[in-house]
């Protein structure tokens, strides 16, 4: 038994031990979440249902989707866990695509139609402030797929 001082000492390192097991599982079923969510998305867009694989990308949490949300995702971005960053850069470009063919459709309410390119903005904006890296074949993909609409 050990008593007094030491005791409690003793008892808050196991705390932080338990706190700090409990923080990393938690991180890891939150990656793991993120990357379900990421193949949901895929899945969604290869069925050729875009308006959901946009709504299953915003629920992801992971890309702005208007000016007050820049920042704040910029940061985020920087606390992202390695597996979903090496992932991130397929997925974003596959959003900013979607983005670009919901815009050309022209089949959305006007409002519906700036809300996307808002959050196209906001996501180019994003990819500079991340720090992302993005292949060369990825960036001249976004560059191709936004000269459509601009």
């Amino acid at each position: 038994y050990r008593g007094g001082r030491a005791g409690k000492v003793n008892d808050v390192f196991m705390e932080l031990g338990v706190v700090r097991r409990t923080a990393a599982i938690e991180r890891r079923y939150e990656t793991f979440q993120t990357l379900l969510r990421f193949s949901k998305f895929y899945d969604q867009l290869q069925a050729g249902r875009d308006v959901e694989a946009l709504m299953v990308a915003r629920e992801c949490n992971v890309l702005p989707d208007s000016e007050s949300s820049l920042d704040r995702m910029v940061q985020y971005y920087q606390t992202l866990d390695e597996l979903i960053k090496r992932n991130f850069a397929e997925f974003f470009v596959s959003c900013v695509q979607l983005l670009v063919r919901l815009l050309s459709s022209k089949a959305y309410a006007e409002e519906d139609e700036r809300y996307f390119q808002e959050m196209l903005r906001c996501m180019l904006e994003f990819r500079s402030r991340s720090g992302m890296r993005l292949s060369a074949d990825m960036l001249s993909q976004i560059m191709r797929t936004y000269s459509i609409i601009a």
